[in-house]
């Protein structure tokens, strides 16, 4: 009778363990359409507020070529904060120091007084205007104007993308930042600029937020590697949705990482940052800030499920089945008597 009874507690923890696997394969890896939430207008006057309250202005200079940027850093009491760098689209291109705030950045600080994001560093460097349109990474379609994937093999790094490697460093040598937790938001351009820096320097970024971009396919097993949350509008006529994000994250979940959130906006254009940015989730993927803040580098282990999960989440569920189990046998006992 005992023995039945250890069989069925092994048993239960088994199952229990299978039951964690499963569940942080849903964690780590997932996909989604919905509609785009809405969002409140923001007016010209509160945008402005926000910018001259929150945000310095400073520049950067990398091999002779200089970087304007805005920059929010939280009180002097929080050490070892996370660091957000944001990068712009095409609209927001230029030498005023000032554009690449006007889009999506400055959401989270205006919609939620306790928004993580007066937690962090925030960095908002700003790409000057270029030649056939381009912006953080030269990928211009003459012809049609529009964008794909790309192999970033036959594309030089652009100098605006080495400068902030650079940048990053130099952050990270003058601020209380945390190195494990570099966070890169890009939107459009920006977003092509986040997985242009993930292929070439993906090691510097414990996650990644690319808003309605393209990147290189062939560079899946380096992208699987770092977790990343993606947004794509399904009418997107500026970077077409069926040659962009959808044939990244297929190329990801094939490398059996599955480190990849997507979620499609089914109404959505090109234009979806303000929306993505503030996503509240859904059954299937987790809000996106709540997200975004819980990466850390060298903070998940590999598991035997074949996904990566939390050892310290494991610990706890077998400890509770252990205990589960012995009260079961135990229990078994006291009636057999």
């Amino acid at each position: 009778m005992v023995k039945n009874k250890i069989f069925y507690a092994v048993a239960l923890i088994v199952v229990l363990s299978v039951m964690l696997c499963v569940n942080s394969f849903i964690a780590f890896a997932s996909s989604d359409t919905v509609n785009m939430p809405e969002v409140s207008d923001i007016t010209g006057k509160e945008l402005n507020d926000y910018k001259s309250e929150l945000f310095s202005e400073s520049n950067f200079t990398f091999n002779g070529y200089t970087l304007n940027y805005r920059y929010y850093e939280p009180a002097n009491d929080n050490k070892d904060y996370p660091l957000i760098i944001c990068l712009h689209g095409m609209g927001e291109r230029g030498d005023d120091n000032d554009s690449q705030l006007n889009n999506a950045f400055l959401r989270p600080f205006i919609e939620d007084k306790n928004s993580k994001f007066y937690k962090a560093m925030v960095v908002a460097p700003q790409c000057p205007v270029k030649e056939n349109g381009n912006g953080w990474v030269n990928l211009f379609k003459e012809e049609n104007g529009k964008f794909e994937n790309y192999n970033i093999d036959e594309v030089e790094e652009s100098v605006e993308c080495k400068t902030i490697v650079a940048f990053i460093e130099d952050i990270c040598n003058n601020y209380d930042v945390d190195r494990d937790r570099i966070y890169l938001i890009g939107v459009s351009q920006g977003a092509m600029a986040t997985w242009d820096l993930l292929a070439r320097h993906g090691n510097l970024f414990a996650a990644a937020v690319p808003i309605a971009g393209v990147g290189d396919i062939s560079k899946a097993e380096i992208y699987a590697n770092i977790p990343i949350y993606a947004f794509h509008g399904k009418n997107d006529p500026l970077v077409p949705y069926e040659k962009a994000t959808p044939k990244l994250y297929e190329a990801i979940k094939a490398t059996g990482k599955n480190n990849m959130h997507f979620v499609t906006f089914s109404d959505g254009y090109h234009d979806i940052w303000e929306e993505a940015i503030v996503f509240k989730g859904t059954e299937n993927v987790p809000a996106f800030e709540d997200w975004l803040f819980s990466q850390t580098k060298g903070k998940e282990e590999k598991s035997g499920c074949g996904t990566s999960i939390n050892l310290s989440e494991l610990s706890l569920v077998v400890a509770a089945g252990i205990i589960c189990a012995g009260a079961y046998i135990g229990l078994g006992r006291r009636r057999a008597k």
